[in-house]
């Protein structure tokens, strides 16, 4: 039995670390990693400021960079590049966005090759075509999401940087009245609170109908109380003396 019991905690612990690790690689992802040549991305910092544009024109421009920052890495990730793609979409699946999304690694390094942190500078990227209420969400070395505040100006977004290597842009959902309620707001129709004036009870309120059966019970318990003082304390008699009656009552 000991054996048995020793072999099921053993199997359970190396499931939970399966899963913990699993789980672990699946939070977490180095951008850099999925290109090994990131010269075409890589453009020097000058004067507290970089612009980086692809080949496609697409123009990423970054102010305020530390002095001690020398090259600026930005790489714009699309759905062609599907894992990266994908962890980026994992990262704000909760988020009230549309389905499209336009995610970005931006890095900073030294004369040396070590990495800088951008928090305080500030990030321009494009606004891709067809959103209409475009927000940045900055991304964490645990792929977890916070938005930014953002200004949005002549087809670009600009935010601040909070040090993170990884933002996305995306198009924020509308809300359609009635479909994400708020405290504080009116109820949904059919909802209402009753009226103080209408007899007819809600839902939640006990309905008097139970109390109907509760009026013969009441007749029946009553009475024979009065009964049973009136035979047993004021006359005094015993069951014997109810049953004899009973008997004479069934011979007559």
């Amino acid at each position: 039995m000991k054996r048995i019991l020793t072999f099921v905690l053993v199997l359970l612990l190396a499931l939970t670390v399966s899963v913990t690790v699993f789980a672990a690689e699946d939070k977490t992802i180095d951008v850099m990693a999925k290109y090994e040549d990131t010269s075409e991305y890589t453009v020097n910092v000058s004067e507290g400021g970089a612009e980086y544009v692809d080949k496609d024109g697409t123009k990423v421009s970054v102010s305020g960079i530390p002095d001690e920052a020398k090259t600026l890495v930005v790489i714009p990730v699309d759905e062609a590049d599907t894992d990266a793609y994908a962890w980026f979409k994992d990262t704000v699946q909760n988020e009230n966005i549309e389905n499209s999304i336009s995610p970005y690694a931006v890095y900073l390094y030294n004369g040396n090759g070590e990495s800088v942190s951008s928090a305080g500078a500030t990030v321009t990227v494009p606004v891709p075509e067809g959103y209409t209420d475009p927000i940045v969400y900055a991304i964490d070395k645990d792929g977890n999401p916070t938005k930014l505040t953002a200004e949005v100006k002549d087809g670009t977004i600009t935010f601040t940087s909070d040090g993170s290597l990884h933002f996305v842009v995306a198009d924020e959902k509308e809300t359609t009245p009635g479909t994400d309620p708020t405290p504080g707001t009116d109820p949904t129709p059919g909802t209402e609170p009753n009226d103080p004036d209408d007899p007819t009870p809600s839902d939640d309120e006990p309905s008097l109908g139970f109390l109907w059966w509760l009026i013969p019970l009441g007749v029946v318990t009553l009475g024979g109380g009065g009964f049973a003082i009136y035979w047993f304390v004021i006359k005094k008699r015993t069951w014997a003396d109810l049953i004899a009656v009973f008997k004479r009552k069934k011979k007559e």
